[in-house]
């Protein structure tokens, strides 16, 4: 009986070490995919999601963007103009804190000036829920009506905001007046 006992818990020691030494090399690829703690790179792609948010040169979206799974809550942000409401919780996010003259955030992040992208006058910071699904990159070239951006290498954040159907992957807002 004792030498069962122990050949079961043998099993069982194995097994459990077995399943965190696998799941620990899933966390630590997925940190060192992104950089950011707390975001997995899913194992099936979904192609649609990613195609949403990966754009063509001279007409903005992301570079080569990937989906990735939130799995603890991470601080977002979103500049947008504060008379059109609706846009607030609109798709596209950063992991950056808006900093600097507008001018420069505008660079960084490939927003077009013109009138009809809005005055970004004020930001989010805002919390991804866990499970959420978003698609991860780097700024791709956009021809505005004034000016044309180059491709950008800060990260962005395509956030799959529905807000027709109130599916809204951020919660605990703040909103804060800015530059």
């Amino acid at each position: 009986m004792l030498l069962r006992s122990l050949f079961f818990f043998v099993i069982l020691v194995t097994g459990i070490s077995g399943c965190s030494n696998q799941l620990a090399a899933t966390r630590n690829l997925c940190i060192e995919k992104v950089g950011v703690v707390g975001l997995c790179e899913t194992e099936k792609h979904d192609k649609y999601l990613e195609g949403l948010a990966n754009g063509s040169p001279y007409k903005g979206g992301l570079i080569d963007g990937k989906e990735y799974v939130v799995t603890k809550p991470l601080m977002v942000y979103r500049v947008w103009d504060k008379s059109a409401t609706w846009s607030q919780y609109s798709k596209w996010w950063s992991f950056d804190k808006p900093e600097g003259p507008i001018d420069s955030w505008r660079r960084k992040f490939n927003v077009c000036s013109d009138p009809k992208w809005g005055a970004h006058n004020v930001f989010s910071k805002c919390l991804l829920k866990v499970d959420t699904k978003v698609v991860i990159g780097t700024g791709q070239s956009i021809k505005c009506d004034s000016e044309t951006l180059p491709s950008s290498e800060s990260t962005q954040v395509y956030i799959p905001n529905k807000l027709v159907s109130d599916e809204v992957y951020v919660e605990n807002c703040e909103t804060n007046p800015w530059p």
